[in-house]
């Protein structure tokens, strides 16, 4: 969830708006965990691995396992973008 506002102007020789936004993350993270320095409500778990009893060998499955999960998305405070085009 983010506010923001934007300024769009049309350039006529291309038909096309030119879009400057800047937006900011009402909801974003500003706890850190204390023994890993990651954001908690961030970490997403479960699901992207299948059971051990899927893969041929433990080593296979541990290779999966640190490969793939846990997952931890950084979501940004704010942001501010350039767009060519039409907002939806």
């Amino acid at each position: 969830m983010s506010s923001g506002v934007e300024l769009q102007v049309f350039v006529p020789k291309l038909h096309v708006p030119l879009r400057l936004y800047w937006a900011y993350n009402v909801v974003a993270c500003t706890g850190v965990m204390a023994e890993t320095a990651e954001r908690p409500c961030n970490v997403l778990f479960g699901g992207l691995i299948a059971s051990p009893s899927e893969y041929p060998n433990n080593a296979t499955y541990q290779a999966a396992k640190a490969m793939f999960g846990p997952q931890i998305f950084h979501d940004p405070q704010s942001m501010l973008r350039l767009a060519i085009g039409f907002s939806f």
